[in-house]
């Protein structure tokens, strides 16, 4: 009952009508594979999320529309700030 830890990957998140994308890159935490006694049946693992500018061009995963906000369940909420300046944000 061994379990080894998926590959990297990333999802593109896209804002406001896909013009604003993200690139979200998941990567667990611990890299090494995970064994399971003979009568478990769960275990716990953390992850990171680094997010980082995706091209232009980037083909969006999940897209919030016209929107500013997004949800991907059980994993993030992104949400844009509501204003360009850091003192109306």
């Amino acid at each position: 009952n061994t379990i080894t830890p998926m590959s990297p990957s990333d999802i593109i998140v896209g804002l406001y009508n896909d013009t604003i994308k993200l690139n979200l890159h998941f990567e667990w935490t611990n890299k090494n594979n995970i064994t399971l006694s003979n009568n478990q049946t769960s275990f716990t693992s953390g992850y990171s999320v680094t997010v980082t500018p995706a091209a232009s061009n980037a083909k969006v995963n999940v897209s919030a529309g016209g929107g500013g906000s997004v949800m991907i369940n059980g994993v993030a909420t992104l949400s844009s700030a509501s204003s360009s300046t850091r003192g109306s944000a």
